[in-house]
């Protein structure tokens, strides 16, 4: 038997909430000899020293940390690679941590990956990389743990059979006795070799603290002889099956193929006859008159005195018509008359006579009695030859029959039961093939890759909605008594309800059952058109008011000396709006109830929205948009930002993040970035996303919000790929005109008719 090193890694097991410290381990995505593992937390006094706010934040840092490290899983399957994937993904790692940890304590980390036996692994902060084979103990951890997360450097190499690593926080290593972790990799012991260093710690403290831990070792694996393997066992068994399938046909195979050939061939034969026939006597049946004469003999005249009286013609003038049929209504006596007549078959005159009576259409009534009457003759004639033989004999060949007839019967049934196997085997290989698009695509969900779960949804649908047509094609000349598969019900309905559970999570809907209202506005506000946040204010406006809520206080106002607005923005000023009509813009001190003097923008504006100080308005008409920069008093005379005649002539919405989202009539986004279009684009959702009415964003968020009014709900897409996050809906959601979002808090306000109404956000939290 051969061996060979693979690496084996242990975890704590534990719940996320109840410790500061967490780790993780998973597999490649692209090879089962690829892993992943980590170690992360925080120092446990700075976090206790926290606020409560600031504690949610670092809890928030610590999470983004763990969906942050699911990148470290791609592991190429090339080992090379290995290397440059893993100082690709650090840096990534690190500069996305030092842009969300602001003010917090510095978290601590150290990641790994495993290609094969191949270790690749770095640490930063408090945390100890313990080396511990039976004679030594090194510590590959960082030095120093001052500053941010930063990955000065990493380690690579192989561990030695017998020999482990152990990466755990550093305030657990006084705790740790080289002895015992000497004495752990000398052991040949299968035991789990962190339950026996926890044991250690809680043998010697009262109180041992929570532990936290990832241990890598290197353990030989026995690769046994292929022909001992249950899988090599079943391969064997079935290249023996098929050899001996080819050496020894089967016996009813090339039988029935036979009989079929036969039958064809039979077939074939009997069609070239009739269409020789037809074409070389057909026209000539045609032409031949009725009226020709049949001569009269001694022989016809004693049979005609015998038979029941004909009509007084005489005989000589009655045409072969009537004679035949006369014939026809007595087989008897035709038979007398056919063995008594001379006449050769091959006369001439006698033949044309035959072939005009067969012509006629009254003459398939002769044919037919005299079709009979060669059957009845034969089977006297063989009934006269049996009576003729011995007892013993016809025994012998009474038994010969039965065993032909019982030969044929069981030809026939297994014909029969192979083509009902194949049918059952093919509606269960199609039933099978839907099964497994449908758990592909709930294991492409589990890894956020909705386009390919989505992909496998369409066509398991499609199999699905075809599979009754599948099912009578393959069974169009089978009853459907003798199948299993065709007519169990049972397992299409559970494949349906299997493709419904996926599809729902694949929509990623959010129902809210029961809304909080914050504002009423229909007494104070009732034709609001549009809200917005600004320092934690609720602020609701209409074309020429506007209400401000905050604390439970609400106040409304009216500025003087302007109408028909069209947008409303929170100016950066303090207790500062921006009113914006069609061709005029207004600085408006609400606290003061004071209006500014007017700007001139230019007319047509649809949207507008603020930005690092700068105004950006919406002009379908013009395809453009206006960058306006500030000034003392307001906005310079603007400039046009679209640079490449992108048309937005159907925008309805704009919102700016540093890149500009424009949203059309048809649900549509399209993002400009300095000026010029992307390739941007949402992803399909479903139901299909129509007549959206607003879309709001801004840098600190990582999502992008569009309200759609005709399907009563809110879509959140990812801004980084266009992929849907959630959408939230209820039967409340009626006539929704406008939100405002606070991820700050996890909640969104959305403007419904006269009212406004709040609910808290679940995506944000994970």
């Amino acid at each position: 038997m051969n061996q060979r090193l693979t690496i084996h890694i242990e975890t704590t097991i534990h719940h996320r909430a109840f410790s500061a410290w967490t780790s993780v381990v998973r597999r490649g995505k692209f090879s089962t000899e690829t892993q992943f593992f980590g170690l992360f937390g925080f120092n446990d006094a700075e976090l206790e020293a926290l606020s409560s706010q600031d504690r949610e934040a670092a809890n928030d840092l610590f999470d983004y940390a763990l969906r942050l490290a699911t990148a470290f899983e791609y592991i190429p399957v090339d080992r090379t690679q290995a290397e440059q994937f893993f100082e690709k993904k650090l840096a990534i790692f690190e500069n996305k941590i030092k842009e969300r940890a602001h003010d917090l304590p510095r978290i601590h980390a150290s990641l790994g990956i495993v290609s094969g036996t191949q270790l690749f692994f770095t640490s930063s902060g408090e945390i100890a990389v313990l080396h511990v084979s039976g004679n030594a103990i090194s510590n590959f951890g960082e030095m120093g743990a001052s500053g941010p997360l930063h990955f000065s450097n990493f380690h690579n190499g192989v561990l030695a059979p017998h020999a482990y690593l152990l990466v755990v926080s550093k305030h657990l290593s006084p705790l740790l006795k080289s002895n015992d972790l000497k004495e752990i990799a000398r052991s040949r012991s299968s035991e789990n070799k962190l339950a026996s260093i926890r044991r250690s710690i809680e043998t010697r403290n009262v109180q041992p603290p929570i532990f936290r831990a990832v241990l890598l070792e290197a353990k030989p694996q026995v690769l046994r002889p292929t022909e001992s393997t249950g899988s090599s066992i079943a391969t064997l068994l079935k290249t023996e099956a098929r050899t001996e399938e080819m050496l020894s046909p089967p016996l009813l195979k090339p039988f029935l193929q036979s009989i079929q050939a036969s039958v064809h061939q039979t077939q074939k034969t009997l069609t070239v006859f009739f269409d020789h026939f037809n074409n070389k006597f057909g026209n000539k049946l045609k032409t031949i008159k009725n009226t020709i004469a049949i001569p009269i003999k001694e022989t016809r005249k004693a049979i005609a005195t015998t038979a029941p009286p004909i009509p007084t013609t005489p005989l000589k003038h009655r045409t072969i018509s009537s004679y035949f049929i006369r014939l026809a209504k007595y087989p008897q006596k035709a038979a007398q008359i056919i063995q008594r007549t001379r006449v050769s078959i091959a006369n001439t005159s006698f033949r044309q006579k035959i072939l005009a009576r067969f012509a006629r259409a009254t003459d398939m009534k002769l044919l037919k009695q005299k079709l009979l009457f060669l059957f009845r003759t034969k089977v006297n004639y063989l009934a006269n030859k049996f009576n003729g033989l011995s007892l013993k004999s016809k025994i012998i060949f009474i038994a010969l029959l039965t065993l032909i007839f019982v030969f044929s019967e069981s030809v026939l049934f297994a014909n029969r039961r192979g083509i009902i196997r194949s049918a059952e085997n093919q509606l269960q290989t199609e039933i099978t093939g839907i099964q497994t698009l449908i758990d592909t695509a709930s294991a492409s969900l589990i890894y956020n890759n909705e386009e390919q779960a989505r992909l496998q949804i369409e066509e398991a649908k499609a199999r699905l909605q075809n599979l009754s047509a599948f099912k009578r094609q393959v069974t169009a000349n089978i009853p459907l008594r003798y199948l299993k598969s065709a007519a169990d019900e049972n397992e299409t309905s559970m494949l349906v309800a299997a493709l419904q559970g996926v599809e729902e999570r694949l929509r990623h809907i959010i129902v809210i059952e029961n809304p909080t209202t914050v504002l009423d506005l229909r007494e104070l506000l009732p034709e609001a058109k549009g809200i917005f946040l600004k320092d934690n204010a609720l602020f609701a406006y209409s074309t020429n008011a506007l209400v401000w809520s905050q604390n439970n206080v609400t106040q409304k106002f009216t500025p003087e000396n302007i109408t028909a607005l069209n947008v409303m923005l929170a100016h950066p000023q303090r207790n500062a709006l921006l009113l914006i009509n069609s061709d005029r813009a207004y600085i408006y001190n609400y606290a003061e109830n004071k209006l500014g003097e007017p700007r001139t923008l230019r007319s047509g504006a649809r949207d507008a929205t603020i930005y690092n100080r700068r105004l950006y308005t919406l002009h379908p008409s013009e395809n453009q948009i206006y960058k306006y920069e500030p000034m003392a008093q307001g906005f310079n005379s603007g400039a046009a930002w679209i640079k490449d005649r992108t048309a937005i002539n159907t925008a309805l919405a704009l919102t700016v993040d540093g890149t500009a989202y424009v949203l059309d009539e048809s649900g549509n986004v399209t993002e400009f970035r300095k000026g010029l279009k992307t390739n941007f684009a949402l992803k399909n959702i479903d139901p299909v996303l129509t007549q959206a009415t607003k879309l709001w964003t801004n840098e600190a968020s990582q999502y992008l919000y569009i309200l759609n009014q005709s399907g009563n709900r809110l879509v959140v897409f990812n801004k980084d790929n266009g992929t849907l996050k959630a959408q939230y809906t209820s039967q409340t959601f009626t006539n929704l005109k406008d939100f405002a979002i606070n991820e700050g808090q996890k909640i969104a306000y959305i403007l419904r008719g006269a009212d406004v109404i709040s609910f808290t956000m679940p995506h944000l939290k994970k």
